[in-house]
C-alpha cells in the first residue's frame, strides 16, 4: 500500500537505481573467465555444426566428431540389412 502512496518522483528515482545497478553488474560479468569460454565454445560447436570443422578436442584429450553422411548411410545399411541373420 505504501508504494501506492509514493511520489511518482520517488518510484522513478528507484527504477533509474535498479537499471544502473543492472546496468553494472552487467559489464562485471562480461569480462568474466567463464563467460568467455563459453563463447568460445559456443563458437566452436556452431562450426562444427555448420561444417566448417569436423571435429573439435576437448580440454581432457577426447575428441567431438561429426560423422559424414556416407558414415551415417553405411551404419543404417548395415543395421537394417536383412540378410545379415545373427541370435
Amino acid at each position: 500500500m505504501k508504494l501506492l502512496l509514493a511520489t511518482p518522483c520517488t518510484l522513478y528515482i528507484t527504477l533509474l537505481f535498479v537499471l544502473w545497478v543492472h546496468a553494472i553488474m552487467g559489464k562485471e560479468h562480461m569480462n568474466n573467465q567463464d563467460f568467455a569460454e563459453t563463447e568460445q565454445a559456443a563458437r566452436a560447436i556452431r562450426k562444427l555444426l555448420n561444417g566448417e570443422v569436423d571435429t573439435i578436442k576437448l580440454e581432457n584429450g577426447n575428441e567431438l566428431k561429426i560423422r559424414s553422411r556416407d558414415e551415417k548411410h553405411d551404419a543404417h545399411k548395415r543395421y537394417n540389412d536383412k540378410s545379415n541373420y545373427s541370435l
